[in-house]
């Protein structure tokens, strides 16, 4: 199923063939061997008419059947949103033609889906990515789907589709371990809330303009067209708006650049504006069809384009998906943008914006190499932006997860250095709610002075009511504290305000430890596991999660918690417990000491 190119930079190609991104999706049978040596013309005819229908589908998803084999299929796709939406309908596609079938006859499906460069041919695509797809695909259970991370972070985690982190993955003929997820439908989804944008200029913030759309005709003059065309601006400007990290400019700023080429010097010199989402619309009766387009003012290129169709009526009765459909592609276009920016250009060529996203995203994944990456970026950042804030305070947070993680060679130097970086952000900027909340953080971490915590994370909430990080920080001290309603609270007021926060795994995290704190084990366990599937590099987790199993009288998957935990964290023990847990001096200290070590963690 695979098309395997050695080594690790690209090879020569023909003249005439180039490399493009593309996403793949690789699915092939479980037991093929066996279900065609038992059964061979009842699974070949049911395969065969299965294909001609992935074939008739394969259009709605934007797909190509790159080639397809007696036992699997290749398919290949412009986004990792229409792969990952195919990968997961592949299954339920095939059922009808399961059915009345006994369990050893069931034909199940494995997928595999990777985002990578490709060389494509007439007759089949070629690159390490289309290999890589297929190992992937091999780590899928029956009727499963497995991504990478690269696929993952171009989509909306809880929109798209939820995922659940396996960590890293060594794969057959791979040499360096993958970062692996598995892929779910997406369930439920909590709804959102208003939050007012800060008014702090911060030269980190992302600078959106949106620019009345054109009727693709050419006739916005005509009755009613223009009126349409800032609608659809109108309505993306107030739910950009809601984005507490972005900035978005006005239709009265933009309006004069309807109709006109794009000026970028205008965009990024008068409007200081780093992105632009511009569009037209074509009237079909009461349906619309409206083009939208993103694009990044400081590189004068396109990062993402879609086509939408809606009616009219139900946009202004505020039922359409339009808005929400293109603010969540918009923000994952920007996030995987400034993520490769990260990864892939020298620190001197990154602007402002890209280290400060590039430096979060890789901080939140918490692999070590990743991890390292991210303080490169978010220590340029300071310097670039010497008078904002928001740098300092996230490079403090980087000291801090250093240390609950495990990986601090020194924890004295490195609490140092998380305080000073969270105090130079609070000199720059004595209100900002989340540099206020890191500062109580490192409180907590450093000197264990819960009472001062307490003092900050007041403050912060003063300061701004609608900080998830001030809220789920406040729930791991009521934790600590044994205040464990009060934990519970705090943390699933900070999931209300924030549910599709790339942090979502730290309050799930922090939830995880209020409930124990509150008694409730079970639903400990089951925010412990929710947190571990958003990031299972979240080693400290593994402890809450066996602290809670044994509570809940079950001991031998604590043992296994406590494995997991070592694994992440090899120098974790009782003592270095007793010694930095912040709620060491707590009544419940002695019994959690007992219940971990009954759960096997070595002294």
């Amino acid at each position: 199923m695979s098309s395997e190119v050695s080594g690790g930079n690209r090879p020569a190609v023909m003249p005439g063939m180039c490399w493009v991104r593309r996403a793949l999706l690789v699915a092939d049978i479980v037991e093929s061997v066996r279900l065609i040596r038992e059964h061979p013309e009842d699974v070949i005819e049911r395969w065969s008419r299965f294909m001609r229908l992935v074939s008739a589908e394969l259009p709605h998803y934007r797909g190509v059947m790159v080639k397809s084999l007696g036992d699997g299929m290749l398919l290949g796709f412009e986004s990792a949103d229409d792969a990952v939406a195919c990968g997961l309908a592949l299954q339920p596609l095939l059922a009808p033609f399961n059915s009345d079938r006994p369990a050893d006859r069931v034909i199940w499906l494995r997928c595999g889906v990777h985002l990578g460069e490709v060389v494509p041919t007439e007759f089949d695509w070629f690159g390490n990515s289309v290999n890589l797809a297929a190992r992937l695909a091999a780590l899928a259970e029956p009727g499963g789907c497995v991504a990478s991370v690269e696929v993952r972070d171009t989509l909306t985690p809880g929109l798209d589709a939820e995922f659940v982190d396996l960590g890293d993955c060594f794969l057959k003929h791979v040499d360096q371990p993958v970062r692996c997820c598995r892929v779910r439908p997406v369930r439920t989804l909590g709804g959102t809330r208003d939050l007012a944008p800060p008014t702090l200029d911060d030269p980190t913030r992302l600078v959106m303009a949106v620019v009345p759309f054109d009727a693709a005709d050419g006739a916005t003059t005509a009755a009613g067209q223009q009126s349409i065309g800032d609608a659809l601006a109108d309505g993306l400007i107030s739910a950009f708006s809601k984005r507490r990290d972005w900035t978005v400019q006005s239709r009265l700023s933009t309006a004069a650049l309807r109709q006109r080429a794009l000026h970028w010097s205008a965009l990024s010199e008068s409007l200081g504006a780093t992105h632009l989402v511009c569009g037209r619309f074509r009237t079909m009766g009461r349906q619309i069809e409206v083009h939208v387009e993103l694009h990044d003012v400081r590189r004068r290129s396109q990062l993402w384009e879609g086509e939408h169709r809606l009616f009219l009526d139900e946009y202004f009765a505020g039922d359409a998906s339009f808005v929400p459909d293109v603010i969540a592609a918009v923000a994952r276009a920007v996030a995987l943008h400034e993520q490769r920016c990260a990864h892939a250009l020298p620190l001197p060529t990154l602007d402002t914006y890209s280290l400060y996203l590039g430096g979060t995203t890789l901080m939140n994944r918490l692999s070590t190499s990743d991890f390292t990456r991210s303080r490169a970026l978010l220590e340029q950042l300071s310097e670039r932006a010497p008078r904002a804030a928001s740098p300092h305070a996230v490079l403090a947070k980087w000291h801090v997860l250093c240390m609950a993680q495990g990986w601090s060679q020194d924890r004295g130097t490195q609490a140092m250095e998380a305080r000073a970086a969270a105090r130079r952000a609070l000199q720059l900027d004595p209100d900002h709610a989340y540099a206020l909340s890191v500062d109580a953080q490192t409180a907590v971490h450093t000197g264990g002075d819960l009472d001062e915590a307490r003092l900050g994370y007041g403050r912060a909430l003063q300061s701004d009511p609608h900080e998830p990080a001030a809220w789920y920080l406040l729930s791991g001290l009521h934790a600590y504290c044994d205040e464990g309603e009060l934990a519970v609270a705090a943390a699933q007021r900070a999931i209300e305000l924030s549910p599709l926060d790339p942090s979502r795994f730290l309050m799930d995290a922090y939830l995880s430890m209020a409930m124990l704190a509150a008694g409730r084990y079970d639903e400990a366990v089951a925010a412990s596991e929710s947190a571990l599937q958003r990031n299972a590099c979240l080693s400290s987790t593994y402890r809450t999660l066996a602290l809670a199993l044994v509570f809940s009288n079950r001991v031998v998957d604590a043992r296994a918690a406590i494995q997991k935990l070592l694994a992440a964290e090899p120098r974790s023990t009782l003592r270095s417990y007793r010694q930095h847990y912040p709620g060491r001096h707590s009544p419940h200290m002695p019994r959690y000491v007992d219940a971990l070590q009954m759960a096997g963690m070595p002294d």
